[in-house]
């Protein structure tokens, strides 16, 4: 009986464990975003760098406020000085591919409304990065 209930309280704390573990929402100035288990996050100015502890992707992202351009102004801009790809426009978004500093492949998403504009940069591959982006919500 006492070896079943310590097998069952066992099971309890794995359980527990499990449902715990995941992600955490983090707030920063401007916008919340879920950080799972095994990542971190650093503010860096205007931009929050969300980076997996094994190195194998980043997520970064940016709130600034765009001076005497239009959006599509501010992708191109970002795109020549990334030295990507031209920015194509979906669903309110401005999208183009670049490779980091070590050569890996990375996207990078604009959007905006008024003069403030949100830039979404993710490098490397891990699945946990679409929680990431479909976390990120305005404050």
């Amino acid at each position: 009986m006492q070896n079943m209930r310590n097998k069952l309280i066992a099971l309890f704390l794995i359980l527990v464990f499990a449902l715990c573990a995941g992600a955490a929402q983090v707030e920063f100035n401007g916008f919340a975003v879920e950080v799972p288990d095994g990542w971190t996050a650093q503010e860096r100015g205007t931009t929050v760098v969300i980076r997996a502890n094994d190195d194998s992707a980043v997520v970064s992202v940016t709130l600034d406020t765009i001076e005497g351009a239009t959006l599509k102004e501010t992708a191109e801009a970002f795109a020549e000085e990334l030295g990507g790809s031209k920015p194509q426009f979906d669903d309110g978004v401005y999208r183009f591919n670049f490779q980091n500093e070590q050569g890996v492949d990375s996207v990078m998403l604009i959007s905006g409304e008024g003069n403030k504009f949100t830039a979404v940069s993710i490098t490397g591959d891990h699945p946990e990065v679409g929680i990431i982006v479909d976390s990120l919500t305005a404050k």
